[in-house]
């Protein structure tokens, strides 16, 4: 968490998640908050906190929409750069795929 510039009131946050599997390079969530130190620590809090539940992509927004609020060209960047944020996604399609083997069975 830091104050840029100096003096202005703009914090920036940052959750630090896990390590890329291919780069091995940190990622991170950043944010950006105007407003108090203290408030900066909660949200900050908030955050990290949100970032381990794996909360923070998880909005229900399509992809689409979501690459364009982030800035992003290309909806696989957005994949690739979010997409592990999605762990209750990703148990919903386990839970789907294994009721279709399971019917696909004759069970």
């Amino acid at each position: 968490m830091r104050e840029r510039p100096p003096g202005s009131g703009n914090w920036q946050l940052r959750a630090y998640v896990d390590r890329d599997p291919i780069t091995g390079k940190k990622r991170s969530i950043p944010r950006t908050l105007k407003g108090t130190e203290k408030a900066a620590a909660k949200a900050l809090a908030v955050l990290v906190a949100d970032a381990q539940r794996g909360n923070v992509a998880g909005t229900g927004v399509d992809v689409r929409t979501l690459a364009g609020r982030v800035g992003h060209k290309q909806v696989s960047m957005t994949l690739s750069r979010y997409g592990h944020f999605m762990p209750d996604r990703d148990r919903a399609a386990a839970g789907v795929l294994g009721k279709a083997l399971t019917a696909s069975e004759g069970g």
